[in-house]
């Protein structure tokens, strides 16, 4: 576990250490390229890290052989694996640049788009990265890392109104997993405008359909039709986050966001585009909430919760932002960076065997 922190801390040492230049009132980050080289590392040279390495392992040598698995594996994932030799060195050199290319497209999505945001907010932003388990769930999800990574850097383009780029980054998330085409959705989401109780609504519904037993019951009667791949899906439910209560620990992060929305829409009622954006972010956010909240009866839903876990990065500094008090925001801060760091070390503890963390260079 100590590994998991000391990398933490390292990390977030270089990419936040700044210098400002009074005479432009910008800053310097001098150590942020060493970050960003740390943080590519620690993921792609990791050993026998993750609760599939070893079935990814297998299905890297099978990319050559062949082999019913792989002819429903996606293309990008297949192209990309047979660059590299029929070995347990290319093996490795393989999983570095998925790690390379997972971390980088998030990173320079999570930088775009806390680029207006102050220093520390932007920090925020870059700690949260971490501790909402964005960047170490790609350690056992590998191809549906790269395929979130895509669609957190499609974002720009939803509000750009520029579909045919958006698209093109779906359809190359959907390369690597094809339940990315189904997130297609979420772009025509962002001018739908929502009243503010009906966040609320639907969390709190989604809760008593889980609790009356309407998902369990559903999956029982679609079982038949699923086949062996998915079935396993219906059979296991949910551990997210290491027990059924970190789900309700993410209940009460969303109570908080909505209510600070609320708060805030009293005083930007006349800026139009941040509420908008805010109310953007909550409805992705609060998509996330029901599919991990229905993901305790069914484990398949949280092939699509993946999709929207990733927004917390932006919504959370974004909104905090948006408070003109240091007071509001200081408080916010501390209250999501407590929360959020307990959830951090429930997940790495408790799940997808992240302990203990081994190298393969140092084997």
């Amino acid at each position: 576990m100590s590994v998991y922190l000391i990398f933490l801390f390292f990390a977030m040492s270089l990419c936040g250490f700044r210098i400002k230049h009074y005479a432009t009132n910008s800053y310097f980050h001098p150590f942020e390229l060493l970050g960003w080289v740390t943080i590519i590392c620690f993921s792609g040279f990791r050993y026998g890290i993750g609760t599939d390495y070893y079935s990814y392992e297998s299905i890297f040598y099978s990319i050559e052989r062949g082999g019913a698995y792989n002819e429903s594996l996606e293309l990008g994932f297949k192209l990309l694996g047979a660059l590299f030799p029929n070995s347990q060195d290319g093996f490795f050199c393989f999983l570095f640049v998925l790690s390379l290319i997972t971390n980088i497209v998030f990173l320079i999505a999570l930088y775009r788009e806390n680029k207006k945001l102050s220093e520390n907010i932007k920090l925020l932003g870059l700690l949260l990265f971490f501790l909402s388990s964005t960047y170490f769930w790609p350690f056992n999800g590998v191809r549906q890392g790269i395929a979130c990574a895509f669609v957190a850097y499609s974002l720009k383009y939803i509000y750009a109104r520029s579909f045919i780029k958006f698209a093109i980054c779906i359809l190359i998330a959907s390369l690597f997993h094809k339940s990315a085409l189904l997130v297609v959705v979420i772009y025509f989401l962002y001018p739908i405008r929502i009243p503010h109780l009906f966040y609320l609504f639907a969390v709190l519904t989604s809760i008593i359909i889980h609790q009356v037993g309407v998902v369990s019951f559903i999956g029982e009667i679609l079982l038949p039709y699923l086949g062996d791949k998915y079935a396993r899906y219906i059979y296991n439910p949910l551990d997210f986050g290491g027990s059924g209560l970190g789900v309700y620990v993410y209940v009460l992060i969303f109570l908080v966001l909505w209510s600070a929305r609320g708060i805030l829409s009293k005083n930007l009622h006349k800026h139009y585009d941040i509420l908008r954006r805010i109310d953007f972010y909550l409805l992705l956010y609060t998509i996330g909430i029901i599919l991990r909240i229905f993901a305790l009866d069914n484990l398949i839903f949280v092939r699509f919760a993946y999709y929207f876990t990733i927004f917390d990065m932006f919504f959370i500094p974004y909104l905090i932002s948006q408070f003109k008090r240091p007071s509001n925001r200081i408080v916010l801060s501390i209250f999501f960076l407590f929360v959020y760091f307990i959830l951090f070390l429930n997940s790495i503890m408790n799940s997808n065997d992240l302990l203990p963390y081994e190298s393969i260079l140092l084997r």
